[in-house]
């Protein structure tokens, strides 16, 4: 293997390949700010887990709890992700910093045997060492290299390392005999364990709870340096220790339901009874609309032609009000339009919400292309920019798009559909109508 840098990154690649096969996600989402939402395909179901990578943070679930858990948690901080009531436990996990771990090694006062691969084994019938070393009932390990501490010949402590599955990446855990800890053992053996590791060009990463500062510390002597947390385990499958109490807990209502619809052999739109779209001018909100109101039959309405007259003038706030609900008192409909003063109580209102979230330019090109084009969503006709729409139009992903974004999160029980090409808005609706 080659050394300095390049054995850093080589370790870095591993480490990143490790977390995409067990996060279900991309190596450039796990460079990136945003929290990621993945389905781990091949998981049992219930199955969450989470992960703090650098600044992502990633919440991987079963397919069965991918839109529940979405819903939930977008949005939140990562403290606040952490928190989440269905998952229990959490793991630091430590690489290596290589300068370090190759330092010189200070002779224990202790003997000190290394097993590795076949000879390992030989220790088979050894008990109380969960973390570094224990045997399956038909006499296997998983562990396939470890040190170990002996004192008059009794075995008072070990470090071991198990592959994973990632080749040539093997995570490391050690144990020592109660009356034996803080003097040392655990720190000897991890750095012994990690140089005959380096030595067969394997890359060695270190896992500790959070609650066990021992082996944190020990860590830490060793030359590691926290790499990523993540959660042990998930309350709804059974595992936890205090199941009996928490099995009563049960997923919120309205989200359990609305991933009961995403579950369904039925489209999408089988379900929608009240909708509303919404985005910048220019997105195409009254296009969409219309092609979702001929594969839904629902009746449609454009707030634009409520606030609106042909003389250019406009409605009253009242006389807007009064129209808008009686809209929203009938028991279907979809609603084309943002109209920011109104959006919380129609997102109260309503069962689904699309929000065509495209980039500025391709609205800029949407709007420029109905110049001189009668609309069904508007009682005139635009024939040239007017100026102070375009500030509006420019702003609107400053100033608007944020706070449709939090309010968007204070209603997770909400399908909520998000474009962000028009040719993902024109794939969704292909499905739907087939």
């Amino acid at each position: 293997m080659a050394r300095g840098k390049s054995e850093e990154y080589i370790l870095k690649t591993k480490i990143e390949q490790l977390l995409t096969k067990e996060y279900a996600c991309a190596t450039e989402e796990l460079h990136g700010t945003e929290t990621i939402f993945s389905i781990r395909t091949d998981a049992k179901q219930p199955y969450i887990q989470i992960l703090a990578y650098r600044h992502c943070v990633v919440v991987c679930a079963s397919e069965d709890l991918h839109g529940t858990i979405k819903g939930l948690l977008a949005g939140k901080s990562r403290d606040e992700i952490f928190e989440l009531p269905y998952v229990y436990g959490q793991t630091i996990h430590y690489i290596p910093d290589l300068s370090l771990a190759k330092a010189p090694l200070t002779p224990p006062d202790f003997e000190c045997e290394f097993l590795f691969e076949q000879k390992v084994v030989s220790l088979r019938g050894l008990t109380g060492f969960g973390n570094s070393l224990e045997f399956e009932a038909d006499g296997s390990t998983p562990t396939r290299a470890v040190c170990i501490a002996k004192d008059n010949g009794k075995i008072i402590g070990a470090a071991g390392a198990a592959g994973s599955s990632v080749e040539g990446l093997w995570e490391v855990g050690v144990d020592v005999l109660e009356g034996r800890r803080n003097a040392g053992v655990g720190t000897r053996l991890v750095r012994r364990l990690t140089r005959e590791l380096l030595e067969r060009n394997i890359l060695p990463y270190y896992s500790a709870s959070v609650t066990n500062l021992g082996s944190q510390m020990v860590a830490s002597r060793c030359g590691y340096i926290p790499a990523w947390v993540d959660t042990f385990g998930t309350t709804l499958d059974g595992s936890s220790v205090y199941h009996e109490i928490v099995s009563g807990m049960e997923l919120p209502r309205g989200l359990a339901e609305k991933e009961a619809r995403r579950n369904t052999a039925k489209g999408m739109t089988e379900f929608m009874k009240k909708v509303i779209v919404i985005g910048s001018p220019g997105a195409g909100k009254s296009t969409f609309s219309r092609k979702l109101q001929n594969i839904t039959g629902l009746p449609l309405f454009y707030l634009d032609m409520i606030y609106h007259r042909a003389d250019k003038t406009t409605c009253s706030a009242e006389e807007f009000d009064e129209k808008l609900k009686g809209i929203l008192e009938r028991d279907q409909w979809i609603i084309d339009g943002n109209y920011a003063r109104t959006l919380p109580l129609r997102l109260k209102q309503c069962d689904t919400v699309f929000w065509l979230d495209y980039p500025l330019e391709v609205c800029l090109q949407g709007i420029e292309s109905r110049f001189g084009k009668p609309r069904c969503d508007m009682p005139w006709i635009e024939t040239e920019w007017d100026e102070e729409f375009l500030e509006f139009v420019k702003n609107f992903h400053l100033e608007c798009r944020p706070e449709i974004q939090r309010l968007l999160r204070e209603y997770p029980e909400k399908e909520i559909i998000i474009f962000h090409s028009r040719e993902a808005a024109e794939e969704f609706l292909e499905k739907e109508r087939a």
